[in-house]
This record gives C-alpha cells, structure tokens and sequence, in this order.
C-alpha cells in the first residue's frame, strides 16, 4: 500500500518534467557531436549553456506549477487529496532532474560517455543508499521520495561540475552565434523528436493516473513492483540507442 502511494506521488512531477524537454536533449546530442568533429568547440559549449539554461528556466517554471497546485493535482489526476505532500516533496527534484539529463545529453555529444555512465551510477547508487536509510530511520514514503530527490541533487551537482569543467577551457570571448539562432536550431531540430517522445512518455503516466481512479494502493503497488523487472530490458536498449546517436 505504502509503495502504490510511493508511485502515484511521482506521477505528477514525472508528467510535467515531460515538458522540460523541449526536444533540447536530442539537439544537444546531436550538434555538440556535428560541432566537436568539425573542431568548433567553442560553439559546441554555447549550445550546451544555451540548452542547459533554457531547460532550467523550464524546470523552475515547472517545479512552482506542481508546488503550487499539489493540492489540486492530487485531488483531481490522483484522487488522493492527502498525496499533496509527497507531491511537493518530489517536485523539488525537477530543476536538478533537468540539469541532470541535460548534462547527460552534453557527455554523450562531447564523446565523453564515461562522464554520463558516472552521472547514472552516482544518481542510482545516492538514491538506493539515501531512500532506504531514510526508509529504515521511520520516514517512510516521505523518506523514499526525499531519496530520490537527494539523488538527483547529488548526480546533478556533479555532472555539472564535470560539464563546467569540460567546456570552460573550449568558450573564447568570440560569439559569431546569437542565443536566438542558437534556441532556433535547437528547437527547430528537437520538436518532431519531443512530440513523439511527449506521446511516448505520456501514455504510462496517464495508465497510473487511471489506475489511481480505479485500483488501491495496495494493488497498484504490487503492479508496480512487478513491473520493475520490465526494465531490466533497458539495460540493453539504451546504450545502443545512445551510441546510433
């Protein structure tokens, strides 16, 4: 029962991260790379920071929205008036969730997927140490999702520093590229993407919503728990994924 509360009270930040994206991630992805190959480094890292401070904006703009209306997220998608709590609790990680897989994104495209295989293990590793603890020390759900938080504090905090490090020495004083043409080629190369990946993402959030209307807490829980082993199938698809990139 506790853990179905667990998994409803991430269905509402996990919707509206969604639309952070923007189709930014690809497009750095696929840029940094084109950039990195034809020796303009320092372009490549203007297209990072404009990425990367785009999808902060949003992800700040995003956490005041879920904040905000936690209240009326959970009564109206959930029907459990007293998840508002865990909601804003896990609404707190959005912003560092953004700068977290925007980061990712830039390691992929700079050829440094050492850095990004790094990032996911201290994300995974801070969140299992962090959320069981917490779990274990009485907190219970507030515990679990105060883990996950504290986990993408920590992975965003140092890919970040690792991304600061990596381009701070390719930016030159030069700036042939405006922020505006910057954003337009990002945007107009990432949208057809971020449609298909809106749809793509919004089809599982919006079964838990139902689920939240018609199953129990101990049910979805259990379903949960079950599907957890379904992602196990990742392990293999994402990294070729992130390598045809």
């Amino acid at each position: 029962e506790l853990y179905g509360q667990y998994a409803l009270a991430l269905v509402v930040p996990q919707l509206l991260f969604l639309l952070t994206d923007l189709g930014i991630t690809q497009g750095i992805i696929k840029f940094t790379a084109a950039l990195r190959v034809k020796g303009e480094t320092n372009h490549a890292a203007k297209i990072i920071k404009y990425g990367l401070m785009l999808r902060a904006l949003a992800g700040i703009a995003i956490f005041i929205t879920s904040y905000a209306f936690a209240d009326l997220f959970a009564s109206v998608f959930l029907k459990r008036p007293d998840l508002a709590f865990y909601i804003r609790i896990a609404s707190t990680g959005v912003v560092f969730q953004v700068i977290f897989s925007t980061a990712g994104s830039a390691f992929i495209g700079l050829d440094k997927t050492e850095y990004n295989a790094l990032a996911l293990n201290i994300q995974a590793i801070a969140k299992g140490i962090i959320s069981i603890t917490l779990v274990l020390l009485g907190f219970s759900v507030a515990g679990a999702i105060m883990g996950v938080v504290a986990s993408y504090i920590v992975a965003a905090s140092a890919s970040a520093f690792l991304l600061f490090l990596m381009i701070r020495e390719k930016q030159s004083t030069e700036n042939s590229h405006s922020l505006r043409d910057d954003l337009k080629i990002l945007m107009h190369y990432g949208t057809p993407l971020y449609l298909s990946l809106l749809l793509a993402g919004f089809i599982p959030i919006y079964q838990n919503i139902i689920l939240a209307i018609f199953a129990t807490d101990a049910d979805i829980g259990n379903y949960k728990a079950a599907t957890n082993f379904v992602t196990l199938i990742t392990v293999v698809t994402i990294p070729i994924t992130a390598i045809l990139l």
